[in-house]
């Protein structure tokens, strides 16, 4: 972790430091129109050969059985699997707050208008991979749409070498109630829940986070009129404000948490306490010796 002082820096160097790290993708699409374009011709066969061309594996089935998610529930520690249950309780109640029906707006005799709110019947979720496991993104995403009614939930997230999927995120799908697991990373995981394949059906919305190949098919999914998407993701960034009556230790680890999800993620403090910013190093240091 860096320290910089703002009044000895070069405007230069404080222009690189406020514009810290951008969303740009072009420099991906020709790329991922490529990919975009194998799925719509190849559909299962191309999700495998860019999931193997990009990390993965080639030789599963892409859809996750039942056999498979019961496995998940015995390598999960039963601490982590009651955490998973007890944040989808409470992103649960927070959500069920919401689902507050509006009362009609008279403008004349005999004439009302409401708003009516209705499901998506399907969507897609597209949870990342690669450093990191993210079972909090499946909760955060298919906890609402089975509250809004969304009868297919369609998850989608990278396999490692040898064909698998986190086991903690099978047990978060799993306990938010996703319906149909796929094992498919990338922008060809986009592209199959826009396009529809053999095995993975075809979507009306995509929401998840992702790397800038998974941001660029999104936004050429919207822009080709094949499906709407959440928004284009950019990366991770965290500020941070604090003064010395900060905890160090919590300011850290509030850094380290957004910093784990890739190289691009920008996380900075800013403070007036030259002893607080080397504490938080400090801190810093130490909690990512463990991982």
């Amino acid at each position: 972790m860096q320290i910089a002082d703002l009044r000895s820096l070069s405007p230069s160097d404080l222009d690189r430091i406020m514009r810290r790290s951008a969303a740009a993708f072009d420099d991906v699409l020709p790329v991922v129109q490529r990919i975009m374009h194998g799925v719509q011709r190849g559909g299962d066969r191309a999700v495998r050969r860019y999931n193997k061309k990009f990390g993965g594996s080639a030789g599963h089935e892409l859809r996750v059985t039942r056999a498979e998610i019961e496995a998940a529930y015995d390598k999960v520690d039963a601490s982590v699997v009651a955490a998973l249950q007890a944040a989808m309780r409470n992103i649960e109640t927070f959500h069920r707050s919401e689902m507050t029906e509006e009362p009609p707006v008279h403008v004349g005799p005999g004439i009302e208008i409401r708003r009516l709110n209705r499901p998506i019947e399907r969507v897609g979720l597209y949870v990342p991979g690669g450093r990191a496991a993210y079972p909090s993104s499946v909760l955060m995403m298919a906890v609402p749409a089975r509250l809004a009614g969304c009868s297919r939930r369609v998850m989608c997230c990278p396999p490692d070498n040898e064909g698998n999927l986190p086991a903690a995120v099978l047990v978060a799908a799993d306990v938010a109630g996703v319906t149909d697991i796929f094992k498919a990373g990338g922008a060809q995981a986009i592209a199959a829940m826009a396009y529809g394949t053999e095995s993975i059906p075809r979507v009306y919305k995509i929401f998840g986070p992702g790397n800038r190949y998974v941001t660029a098919a999104k936004v050429l999914a919207a822009a080709s009129g094949l499906c709407a998407i959440d928004m284009p993701a950019g990366p991770s960034e965290v500020l941070i404000i604090a003064d010395e009556s900060a905890d160090a230790r919590f300011v850290a680890a509030d850094l380290i948490c957004q910093a784990e999800h890739a190289d691009d993620s920008a996380c900075a403090m800013v403070t007036t306490s030259r002893p607080l910013a080397e504490r938080v190093a400090q801190e810093v240091e130490h909690l990512t010796d463990g991982l």
